[in-house]
């Protein structure tokens, strides 16, 4: 299974410019996503937060899924 990785900020006090993930419904080797939050270059601690997929559809519906897995907490590390 091809996986994607990606660094999300959630410091937005600078520009901000959304990363892109291309990913397409019914692969038969479905892609994953492993993502690390970053608080500017600092890992963000995800101990005791939940952490949702959000994402636009074609035609821009909105997907939103609770099934994010935390990986490790301490640094920040998820996938879905």
């Amino acid at each position: 299974m091809p996986t994607k990785a990606v660094s999300l900020n959630v410091d937005k006090s600078g520009s901000f410019a959304a990363q892109t993930v291309r990913i397409s419904q019914g692969d038969e080797n479905s892609t994953s996503i492993v993502a690390t939050i970053l608080d500017g270059a600092q890992p963000f601690d995800l101990t005791g937060k939940s952490v949702r997929f959000k994402c636009e559809l074609p035609g821009g519906r909105v997907f939103v899924d609770d099934s994010v897995t935390v990986s490790d907490a301490k640094t920040g590390v998820v996938s879905f």
